[in-house]
């Protein structure tokens, strides 16, 4: 299963989004919500976090994790 994470930046607020797909692409899971405004590696670091708890809740396994930013990504890798 795959779990991307996203964000988008407005002056005003950050959007965070998190998506879990199954093997065939099908959502089975989406969650957005918005943040005070921040720098957008925090964002990006903060709906990881989100994911990666939210697949804890749901006692999932065996995760792939997708996000744009290279050095959250390297952080989960690492970690995992």
């Amino acid at each position: 299963m795959k779990v991307i994470f996203d964000v988008a930046m407005r002056p005003q607020y950050s959007a965070l989004a998190i998506l879990f797909r199954d093997h065939l692409g099908h959502s089975l899971f989406v969650k957005v919500w918005r943040l005070e405004a921040m720098e957008a590696t925090k964002a990006e670091a903060r709906a990881a976090l989100a994911a990666v708890k939210e697949s804890q809740v749901l006692g999932l396994k065996n995760l792939i994790f997708e996000g744009d930013s290279e050095l959250v990504c390297s952080v989960l890798n690492d970690w995992s």
